[in-house]
This record gives C-alpha cells, sequence and structure tokens, in this order.
C-alpha cells in the first residue's frame, strides 16, 4: 500500500504526479498522436520520465519491487542475457534491446496498476488512448484523402519512391 510516512495531501498529489507521468509514458510507448509532441523532447528526458516512474512507485507501494520482481524475473534475465550478447557480438542489438525495455516497462506500468483500487485510473487511462486512436484515424484518413496513392508508397518503401 501507500507510505504512511507522507501526509495524506502529499501523498494524492505523488499519486496524481505518478498517474500524469504513466499517462504519458504509455502515450510515448503507444506513438499515436503523442509523437508528434515526443519528438521535440529529447529521448533522454523520455527515459527520465519513465524512471521517475519507476522510483515512485517504489516509493508510493513498498510491495511493488517484490511483485515486480517476482513477476518479471525472467523477462530481467532475458534482457540481461541480450545485454552480455550485445557486448560481443558484431550485430547491432540496439533495436532488441529496446523492444525487450519497452516491453518490461509495459509490463511494470500494468503490474502497478493492476488492482481495484486504480480502476477509476484505467477507465481515464481508456478513454486518453480511445481519444488517441480516435485522432489518428481521423489524421490517416484525412491523408489518405489528400494523397490515396500514400498506402501504395508506404508498403512499397522508399526505394520505389525515388
Amino acid at each position: 500500500m501507500i507510505n504512511t510516512m507522507l501526509s495524506s495531501r502529499s501523498q494524492q498529489r505523488f499519486i496524481f504526479i505518478h498517474m500524469v507521468i504513466a499517462v504519458i509514458v504509455i502515450l510515448w510507448l503507444n506513438q499515436g498522436m503523442f509523437s508528434f509532441a515526443s519528438n521535440v523532447l529529447p529521448f533522454y528526458i523520455k527515459w527520465g520520465l519513465f524512471f521517475s516512474w519507476f522510483g515512485l512507485a517504489f516509493i508510493l507501494n513498498h510491495r511493488f519491487y517484490k511483485v515486480f520482481f517476482k513477476q518479471s524475473w525472467l523477462l530481467l534475465l532475458f534482457f540481461s542475457f541480450l545485454v552480455i550478447i550485445s557486448l560481443y557480438s558484431d550485430k547491432d542489438m540496439r533495436l532488441h534491446l529496446q523492444s525487450v525495455f519497452y516491453i518490461i516497462m509495459i509490463y511494470s506500468i500494468f503490474l502497478y496498476y493492476f488492482n481495484e483500487q486504480y480502476s477509476k485510473f484505467i477507465k481515464i487511462l481508456s478513454i486518453i488512448l480511445g481519444f488517441d486512436y480516435l485522432l489518428v484515424g481521423i489524421n490517416t484518413y484525412i491523408h489518405l484523402q489528400i494523397n490515396p496513392l500514400l498506402s501504395r508508397y508506404l508498403s512499397q518503401g522508399i526505394e520505389v519512391q525515388e
């Protein structure tokens, strides 16, 4: 549960900040309309947001670290394995490392909010994601009306367009 060392007012502030950071991280990973804004942010700020969310998760819920390591130890082991392989491999493993780390990020947020206590937050997050999907759909429709060959260009790749 929530740390009892904090006053109730500061607990509520930390919980609200924690939820806002979670929404930003999820929208960043979703790559919907928020990707236009997130391209402006430097990459270390985006990673810093997730690590600040992760740190607040440990501060606000002391049992989270036990649940996180108990539930995701295989993912962490696989990530460590990929890091070790990337040190001794000639191949560029950044894409694989990034993909596994994104899975760890999503899974940690899921583990934290998979609780009846956060059902209102999950509903709000679902509405925000639904709105984001709607905006992506509208934007796609508008761009397909402007350029009907866009889907053909995207399916064939850049080499064909040149």
